[in-house]
């Protein structure tokens, strides 16, 4: 039986292949030394001791399992207010077919905001779009462990280090954490939707990183979905996570980064 995200692979491998004949890899590496090094992402998002936990706010028009969330979508004004409010990174989406986003995005608001260090979150499944997410102004790609192999996860998250991003490994099974154990990530997302059903459990989190032998020196631990409010936030911070990745409650309110200081722990948040 065919899942979600066997189809979202499906449809980027030919979308890539297809990007790849309009703008070949060699127009992409001839532009990379022009290029201004983007701000540290891992230094941004570690958690020293006694801080509040950071937030990575996610810029987020739709999802294959609630639709479409924004409708009035203003993806640079929607960065502008997360920075203001003190979120850590932002998190661009760039599918195009089932989160209606575009890298063109994440231009726009590497534009408008040099200093935040910006992840590409997207489906990586040739390294290509490592080299596009330079290109673009990202400081981060994503690496699905339920999508690549242990190979890939090396060899993808080296190419992003050799461009000065960073990775962010992304795991959401007690299976996939050997994984990325074997990889040697040190950039790793828990993240409590099962990408396969897209059912969430936030508890997901502490298994993982409990697994892991999570605090572990040098590492940096991010928790991803299910997060909607101050106390899942909270519950979080308890596990151990560095930083929590945030879009759809985000994206909900009417400002969106007004949201963003109580999931820090910091105040209310407001409507």
């Amino acid at each position: 039986m065919a899942h979600i995200l066997d189809e979202i692979v499906a449809y980027k491998r030919e979308f890539v292949d297809h990007v790849v004949r309009q703008h070949p890899l060699a127009d992409i590496r001839a532009k990379l030394s022009e290029i201004p090094q983007p701000p540290r992402f891992a230094e941004a998002i570690r958690r020293g001791e006694g801080k509040p936990l950071n937030v990575i706010a996610e810029v987020k028009k739709a999802s294959p399992s609630k639709g479409v969330i924004r409708e009035d979508f203003e993806p640079v004004r929607f960065a502008e207010s997360y920075a203001e409010n003190g979120a850590s990174a932002i998190s661009v989406l760039t599918d195009e077919k089932f989160f209606q986003g575009n890298l063109d995005y994440l231009r726009a608001i590497r534009k408008a905001l040099p200093e935040v260090p910006l992840l590409r979150k997207d489906f990586t499944i040739n390294e290509y779009q490592v080299y596009e997410a330079r290109e673009a102004g990202a400081a981060a790609v994503l690496l699905i462990a339920g999508v690549l192999d242990k190979y890939q996860l090396v060899d993808y998250r080296e190419l992003a280090r050799n461009l000065g991003m960073d990775a962010l490994t992304e795991v959401h099974s007690e299976k996939e954490a050997d994984l990325v154990a074997e990889s040697g990530a040190k950039i790793i997302g828990i993240n409590n939707r099962n990408l396969k059903t897209f059912e969430v459990d936030i508890a997901q989190t502490q298994r993982v990183m409990q697994l892991l032998g999570a605090p572990l020196p040098g590492y940096i631990f991010i928790g991803e979905s299910a997060i909607k409010d101050a106390d899942d936030a909270a519950i979080m911070a308890e596990y151990g996570v560095d930083a929590i990745l945030v879009g759809e409650s985000l994206m909900r309110l009417k400002e969106p980064g007004s949201g963003i200081p109580a999931l820090r722990g910091l105040e209310d948040s407001g409507e």
